[in-house]
């Protein structure tokens, strides 16, 4: 896991950001990107096309529409699987 988070960002460059990560991570590591796990407020639709077609597989963290999130609370309570995250510093560790 590695967090990248210039502190010189402003905002008509902010959507830029995951690709400039891409080529940091691609200096430090020699390596491409696989896999993004990101802020989707970062960035717009059409940057996240160029993911896609860069074969990038990305997750975003908040979602961006709210039929999403109508869609995951649409089953009844009793139908979601309980799960705990085994990190003793997390608040919530038993979640659905």
């Amino acid at each position: 896991m590695l967090c990248y988070a210039p502190a010189d960002v402003v905002r008509k460059n902010q959507d830029q950001t995951p690709l400039c990560f891409a080529q940091y991570w691609r200096d430090l590591a020699s390596l491409d990107l696989r896999w993004l796990y990101f802020d989707s407020k970062m960035t717009p639709y059409p940057v996240l096309g160029q993911w896609r077609q860069r074969g990038v597989h990305f997750t975003t963290i908040r979602r961006r529409v709210a039929r999403v999130g109508r869609i995951l609370l649409a089953p009844p309570a009793h139908e979601w699987t309980p799960a705990v995250i085994d990190m003793p510093q997390r608040r919530h560790q038993r979640i659905r």
